[in-house]
């Protein structure tokens, strides 16, 4: 009997995966509109070193504030369903979960260095609540990516929102 369900199991899952749908997995490089991308991915990788440089000094320039009106989303995206990797930087939360956050490509986005481009950051409305330990640690979210303007002060603009947001660790 054992020989029998080890060799059904393995079916059986393979059905179960095979039967949901393939969403696209995108890198944050592709939230960005093609005619902005290099300049912005240059932006980017600068504030990044200079947020590894200086941790925790939110006192540097911030050279990638583009501002709301200018943010160069990519339309290609808007209305379609994928995964994007990142970290999480909480919004709302409640008994060690969080319900709300913002996805961010690095950790320490927001809080311990200045914000990265609007496009570069996704508000997230979990379906379920994610762990309060994930936090340290990367994941995936799955759901419909729509543009956003939304102004957090201190955290960043954001450029998006994704709903119907699935969470899991990466």
């Amino acid at each position: 009997m054992k020989a029998v369900i080890a060799l059904l199991l393995p079916l059986l899952l393979g059905g179960c995966l095979a039967s949901q749908p393939p969403v696209p997995q995108w890198g944050w490089e592709q939230l960005i509109d093609e005619k902005n991308r290099a300049r912005i991915t240059a932006l980017i990788a600068e504030e990044h070193a200079w947020a590894e440089a200086n941790h925790d000094d939110l006192s540097g320039p911030q050279p990638q504030s583009l501002g709301l009106g200018q943010v160069a989303r990519n339309p290609q995206l808007l209305s379609q369903e994928g995964a994007l990797p990142g970290f999480i930087v909480p919004l709302e939360w409640q008994d060690q979960e969080v319900s709300e956050f913002l996805l961010v490509p690095y950790y320490g986005a927001c809080i311990h260095a200045p914000p990265p481009p609007p496009n570069q950051i996704v508000h997230i409305r979990a379906t379920e609540p994610v762990p309060f330990d994930w936090l340290r640690d990367a994941v995936w979210v799955q759901g419909v990516l729509e543009a956003e303007a939304l102004d957090l002060n201190d955290l960043g603009e954001v450029g998006y929102r994704m709903t119907a947001a699935r969470v899991w660790p990466y």
